[in-house]
């Protein structure tokens, strides 16, 4: 089953910490009225991005049935994506229970 998934990255959110980490609120969208983490979540932006990118990167190169882990720094939310064809991938959103 198909479903739209955005990211939504508030820039008008963004701080920078007293060490210097750049936050803000980030989090997606699943069929325009479902979010993940949460609606509102925050956390380090070009930390979290720079994971992704390099796990997405992975992805595109990777052979079919490949998983690739998302993760937040902020918490114990996290994604799976696998690659089910040269142009679509499954994405699992969990919570994991510490």
């Amino acid at each position: 089953m198909e479903h739209h998934i955005s990211l939504n990255v508030d820039l008008d959110s963004l701080e920078i910490n007293r060490s210097n980490n750049i936050t803000c609120t980030i989090y997606f969208i699943i069929d325009y009225h479902r979010y993940f983490p949460s609606e509102g979540w925050d956390d380090f932006l070009v930390i979290i991005l720079s994971w992704w990118i390099q796990s997405i990167r992975g992805l595109d190169i990777s052979r079919l049935g490949t998983t690739y882990k998302l993760d937040f720094m902020d918490g114990p939310p996290e994604i799976f994506v696998k690659k089910i064809s040269e142009d679509q991938v499954e994405m699992n959103f969990r919570l994991k229970i510490i």
